[in-house]
C-alpha cells in the first residue's frame, strides 16, 4: 500500500471514513491495539481532527485492519467506476474530471487503496491538481474580498461626497444669515444715528425756550422793582406771576439738563456701536449730585490690586460684577456653567473676608429674570431675554444711593464710561480677578 507520508489529509477523508465504519463494525477483541481508544467515539466523534490522525495510525501501523478497510472501500460503486476508467497516460484529465466532480479525496485514497498501474504517479498528479485548485480557490476569494473592499471605498466615497455638499449647503446658510445680521446691525445703526440727531435737535429748542423765559423773568423783576407804592397790590400779583414763571423756568432747566445728559449718552452710544455686539439699554434717569467714594490710601493706583482691595476693605462699599466679562478673564478654559460657579464662589469669598456688599450679573437666555439669586453675601442677577447684563450693571449703579460709594468691575468700554457717569469707581476685570487670588478660601482659576 502507498504511504500516506506525503498525501494531505483532506485527501484521505473517505479511505478514513470508511476506516472508522469498519472500525465501529468489529468485535471488540478483534479491533486492532493502534485503534482501541477509539471505541469511545462516535460517528461524529470519528471525524474530528484527533479521531483521524489515530485512524490513520492504526492504518498504517495494523496491516490486517488496513486490509480491512481496502476491501470496504474498493467495493464503493464510484470507486470501482474509478478504478475502472483509470489509465496513467489519462492520469491529468481524470484527476481534472474529479475536481469538477469534486471528486479528489476519492480519486487519492482509490488509488491509495487499490494500487493500479501508474498508482504514484496518479497520487502526484492529484495532488498537484488539488495544490492547484485550491490556489484558483483562494484567488477568487481573494478577488472577492477585494472587490468587496472596493465596492465599500466607493460607497465611502459617495458617502463623503453626500457630507461635502451637505457642509456647503450649511456653509452657505451661515452665510446667508452673517449678510442678514450685518444688515440688521446697519440699520440699528441708522436708527441710533437718527435718534441722536433728534436728541440733539430738541435740546436746541429747549435752550431756546429756556433763554425765552429767563427774558420774561428778568422783565417783570424790572418791571416790579419800578412800581410805586399806589401800584405795590398789583405788584404782587406781578410776583405771583414771576414766582410761576421761575418755577416753569426750572422746570425746563431741569428737563434740558436731562436732554444734555441723554444726548451725550446717545452720541458716546452711536459712537461705539460698531463695537456693541447688541443694543444696550441706558437708564432712565440720572442722579443729581456728587456720589460718596470710596476710601483709597495715599500712594495705591485705584485699578490695581492693592488699590481695588483697599477700596473693597474701606467701609460700606457696593461691589458691581460684570459677570461672564469678569469670570472669563479669570477662568477662560472652562464652560460658562463652572465659570459663573467659580466666580459667584470667589466673590463669596471675598465678601466673607472684607465685608463687601457684591452684586453679580450675568447675561440671561430668557428662563430667568432679575430678580435672581442670593448666595452667602453675594446677591445673582440674571439679565431678561433680549437686554445685555451691561445695562441692568449700569442701571444698578444710577439706582444706588448718593451716599453709597459703587465700585464697577468690568473691561467693557461701554460699562465703564456710563458707570462713572453715574459716579462709580471702575476697576478692570483682570485687577479684580487678581484681588480673589488673594482672597482665602478662593477657587482656583
Amino acid at each position: 500500500m502507498i504511504e500516506f507520508v506525503a498525501v494531505p489529509d483532506h485527501l484521505l477523508v473517505p479511505l478514513l471514513e470508511t476506516a472508522g465504519t469498519t472500525l465501529r463494525a468489529l468485535p471488540p477483541e478483534e479491533v486492532p491495539l493502534a485503534a482501541r481508544s477509539l471505541l469511545a467515539f462516535d460517528r461524529r466523534g470519528l471525524a474530528r481532527g484527533p479521531a483521524r490522525l489515530q485512524l490513520r495510525r492504526a492504518l498504517e501501523a495494523e496491516a490486517g485492519f488496513r486490509e480491512q478497510v481496502v476491501a470496504a472501500f474498493c467495493a464503493r460503486s464510484d470507486v470501482t467506476e474509478l478504478l475502472d476508467d483509470w489509465s496513467a497516460e489519462r492520469a491529468l484529465a481524470i484527476a481534472n474530471t474529479a475536481a469538477l466532480r469534486d471528486g479528489l479525496a476519492v480519486l487519492a485514497c482509490a488509488l491509495i487503496a487499490a494500487e493500479p498501474a501508474g498508482a504514484d504517479f496518479g497520487l502526484g498528479v492529484v495532488i498537484a491538481v488539488d495544490e492547484a485548485h485550491r490556489r484558483v480557490h483562494d484567488e477568487a476569494a481573494e478577488a472577492v474580498d477585494i472587490a468587496t473592499r472596493v465596492v465599500d471605498l466607493e460607497e465611502r466615497v459617495r458617502r463623503g461626497e453626500s457630507a461635502h455638499e451637505l457642509l456647503a449647503e450649511e456653509r452657505d446658510r451661515v452665510a446667508e444669515q452673517l449678510r442678514a445680521e450685518r444688515r440688521t446691525r446697519r440699520e440699528r445703526d441708522d436708527g441710533v444715528a437718527r435718534e441722536a440727531a433728534r436728541a440733539q435737535e430738541r435740546l436746541a429748542e429747549l435752550e431756546a425756550e429756556v433763554e425765552r423765559e429767563r427774558a420774561r423773568v428778568a422783565q417783570a423783576e424790572a418791571a416790579s422793582a419800578r412800581v410805586s407804592d399806589r401800584e405795590r397790590a398789583r405788584a404782587a400779583r406781578s410776583e405771583v406771576a414771576s414766582a410761576r414763571a421761575t418755577e416753569r423756568a426750572d422746570a425746563l432747566e431741569a428737563e434740558l439738563q436731562q436732554l444734555r445728559n441723554a444726548a451725550a449718552v446717545a452720541a458716546a452710544l452711536a459712537a461705539q456701536v460698531a463695537d456693541t455686539p447688541s443694543a444696550r439699554t441706558i437708564p432712565s434717569r440720572r442722579a443729581t449730585g456728587r456720589r460718596a467714594r470710596p476710601n483709597l490710601p495715599g500712594g495705591l493706583l485705584l485699578d490695581s490690586a492693592k488699590g481695588a482691595d483697599a477700596m473693597l476693605r474701606s467701609g460700606p462699599v457696593l461691589l458691581v460684577v460684570d459677570g461672564y466679562n469678569v469670570s472669563k478673564a479669570g477662568w477662560p478654559n472652562v464652560s460658562l456653567e463652572i465659570e459663573r460657579d467659580s466666580l459667584v464662589s470667589s466673590l463669596n469669598s471675598l465678601h466673607l473676608t472684607s465685608g463687601v456688599d457684591v452684586v453679580a450679573v450675568f447675561d440671561g437666555d430668557g428662563t430667568q429674570s432679575i430678580s435672581g439669586t442670593r448666595r452667602t453675601g453675594v446677591r445673582v442677577l440674571f439679565s431678561k431675554a433680549g437686554e445685555e447684563a451691561d445695562a441692568v450693571v449700569v442701571e444698578l449703579v444710577s439706582q444706588t444711593p448718593l451716599e453709597t460709594p459703587v465700585v464697577v468691575a468690568s473691561s467693557d468700554r461701554w460699562v465703564r464710561e456710563h458707570a462713572e457717569t453715574f459716579g462709580a469707581v471702575v476697576i478692570s476685570a483682570a485687577t479684580l480677578v487678581a484681588v480673589l487670588r488673594r482672597a482665602p478660601g478662593r477657587p482656583a482659576p
